[in-house]
This record gives C-alpha cells, structure tokens and sequence, in this order.
C-alpha cells in the first residue's frame, strides 16, 4: 500500500473490567506498531509491554470503573496512554 498516512491519528478508548479484553488491547498494540511501521518481534515486545500494563490497571480498579486508553499515532514515536502511565514505541 503506497498510501500517504495520516499526520495524526488518535483513538481513545474505554476499557471496562473485564480481563478478557487484555488480549483486544494487545492486538490493537500490535497493529499500531504496524502501521507504524514496526514488525515482528518489535511489535510483540511492544505488544507485551501493552498488555502488562492494561493487566497491572484492572488489578488495581477494584470498583469495576473503566480504564482510559488513549493511542496516538504521529510523526513522533508511537504513544499508548493507560491510564496515567505512557508507553512509547521508539523508532
């Protein structure tokens, strides 16, 4: 695909209590490590700090409240914002 990619993209989510959409977030990581233009084992190693993170938060919400999750695509590093807690894919 030789498609101009956007300048910016973000996309915010909310999470609810449910450790079964770990593995929802983790694939979201991945693809986005993709877009940016990172693959195979980078991307699962971003992937995996991703989904630790999402882990670690509903371990701590005991109340059932949602997670915020924002990703931000730009020209800078790839950004997943758990939370409070910001994880980087540096290219």
């Amino acid at each position: 695909m030789d498609e101009p990619r956007p300048d910016f993209l973000e996309m915010e989510l909310s999470l609810p209590h449910d450790a079964r959409l770990t593995a929802t977030i983790r694939g979201v990581a991945v693809l986005a490590a993709q877009f940016a233009g990172c693959t195979g084992e980078r991307a699962e190693a971003f992937a995996q700090s991703v989904e630790e993170v999402v882990r670690t938060e509903l371990e701590q919400v005991a109340d059932g409240s949602t997670i915020p999750i924002t990703l931000r695509l730009t020209r800078q590093p790839l950004q997943i914002q758990i939370a409070s807690r910001i994880i980087s894919l540096d290219e």
